[in-house]
């Protein structure tokens, strides 16, 4: 969570006088006022939250290290699902236009807000297999490569391509 005590002052789940505010109007009406109050912070402080947005893109794909931290396998497995990516956008377009885009699109979401570590996990999948791809001759080309799940034209089980 945020380092700044941010979410312990404004969430309602962390500040009895968020909770006792959410309580009076309504969850729908909180919402609509905490929105505009994020919106008007936005536009009087473009520069700063531009800032944050660049820190926080950072924190998704490379997160801090610290007491207890998973940081740096995640470190390994980015930095190799890239070199990965690479790899695969020569021998499999498809693939890697398709990995690749996951990659992109998914945490667009995540960047204007908070950083929380675990906004990383439901794609990390995509990283591991990129980076593991890197140990396979061919991988995603269907030739002399370990078993991976491929959008190449291979055995079909159940619609999905498997190289073997």
């Amino acid at each position: 969570m945020s380092k700044s005590g941010c979410h312990a002052q404004t969430h309602p789940n962390a500040s009895p006088t968020e909770a006792r505010r959410w309580k009076d109007v309504g969850e729908v009406r909180y919402n609509q006022q905490r929105m505009s109050d994020a919106f008007d912070w936005i536009r009087n402080h473009s520069g700063r939250f531009a800032s944050l947005t660049v820190e926080r893109i950072r924190l998704f794909w490379f997160p801090d290290f610290g007491l207890g931290s998973a940081a740096s396998p995640i470190w390994l497995i980015t930095l190799l699902g890239f070199a990965g990516l690479t790899r695969c956008a020569v021998s499999n377009k498809l693939a890697a236009v398709l990995l690749g885009g996951l990659l992109l699109v998914y945490p667009l979401a995540y960047y204007p807000v908070q950083h929380v570590p675990r906004y990383r996990y439901p794609i990390l999948w995509v990283s591991s297999l990129l980076a593991a791809q890197l140990a396979g001759k061919r991988s995603f080309s269907g030739q002399s490569a370990p078993i991976f799940v491929s959008v190449a034209p291979a055995q079909q089980i159940g619609g999905i391509g498997i190289i073997g």
